[in-house]
């Protein structure tokens, strides 16, 4: 009867045994807290508006200009521009617009619409209650404007076509587009300039307003697990992402790791929106630590950084127990029935042979 009792209590120790085992060698068990997941830079627009409330000087090709400033980070570069303009004047095809940066590039965004050769433009009127705005991100073009309305009608007001892309025509100093202005500096003075080429029809020009999206280097690091609980002597396991969370490319991306040498790792080029995600791993920890990893990058003459702190809780093997593994032993129930399952299996062994017997 003796040796029967503890055949029992033997499978019953092996069981609990094998759950420590499991508890011990098993994946890192995650804690409570959160990554310090940092970025650099971001994304911003700048604005200005004027309101001249002047008439061009008229039948003059001369371009009158008025300054407009913007003020950014100093790192920001153009990413899109577009411009609003009221202007009351009859006649648009007299009219030609005109966008510069401080860098002295300039987009003519539409230069006396429906004129060909040494003819007149359009004769469709223009009122500063209905401005146009130029983009490229529109479908109309500037050169058009106007070609479906009559002498009295109004551009926008009368055909509900308020948006165009520029067309610099016969002004081939000009930039094609908006877009080749994107990677030049946003802070500074941009000008507006506007002229009214033939006589006979004039009007003020009421307002205007510049809106410049901006593009600057961001970076974004996440180190996970954000903590975890290791065995003396035992490895700590890091997942690590690194994002280009901005929409300018990077390049020279690296992280470094102080405390963890071996989670350094040179990334190299990343475009916007494009994800690094690599796995290292701190191999026989002896001590608690809270480590940072650091990712760099540089975006044009910008450098950016970001980091992610990591807490490595080191514990001795004869201090582990479950309630060190926090929400970990709940996932221990299948280890824990089939503990019972055996003790149950070896008394109903153990009961039919004493019937036998």
């Amino acid at each position: 009867m003796k040796k029967r009792i503890l055949l029992v209590t033997f499978l019953l120790v092996a069981v609990m045994v094998m759950a420590n085992v499991l508890l011990v060698e098993g994946s890192p068990t995650l804690r409570p807290g959160q990554g310090a997941n940092s970025a650099s830079g971001g994304g911003c627009s700048a604005t200005a508006t004027i309101t001249p409330n002047v008439s061009l000087p008229d039948g003059d090709p001369t371009y009158t200009c008025f300054d407009m400033v913007l003020s950014a980070d100093p790192s920001a570069t153009v990413l899109d521009v577009e411009v609003v303009v009221g202007h009351t004047h009859t006649w648009v095809g007299d009219l030609a617009y005109q966008i510069w940066n401080p860098a002295l590039d300039h987009v003519t965004m539409m230069h006396r619409p429906g004129r060909t050769g040494a003819g007149f433009g359009d004769s469709t009127n223009m009122l500063s209650t209905s401005p146009v705005t130029f983009g490229d991100a529109y479908v109309d073009d500037a050169e058009l404007m106007g070609n479906t309305l009559g002498d009295a009608q109004v551009v926008c007001q009368d055909d509900g076509r308020c948006t165009y892309f520029a067309n610099r025509d016969e002004d081939l100093t000009s930039l094609i587009d908006f877009a080749a202005m994107a990677g030049s500096t946003v802070t500074g003075t941009w000008q507006f300039c506007a002229s009214d080429n033939a006589g006979g029809d004039t009007g003020p020009l009421s307002t205007v307003t510049l809106n410049v999206t901006c593009a600057q280097p961001e970076i974004a690091i996440d180190k996970s697990p954000a903590a975890q609980t290791v065995v003396s002597g035992g490895n700590a396991n890091f997942t690590i992402t690194v994002t280009n969370t901005g929409t300018v490319t990077l390049t020279g991306v690296a992280v470094t790791d102080a405390a963890v040498p071996a989670c350094d790792s040179a990334i190299g080029t990343l475009a916007p929106g494009a994800t690094n995600t690599y796995n290292c791993a701190d191999v026989g920890v002896t001590n608690t630590y809270t480590n940072t990893a650091v990712a760099t990058g540089l975006g044009g003459q910008t450098t950016v950084t970001a980091s992610d702190d990591a807490l490595v809780t080191v514990v001795p093997p004869t201090s582990v127990s479950l309630s060190d593994f926090g929400a970990e032993k709940t996932a221990l129930w299948p280890v824990w029935l089939g503990g019972l399952v055996v003790v149950a299996l070896a008394a109903g062994l153990l009961l039919r042979r004493r019937r036998i017997t």
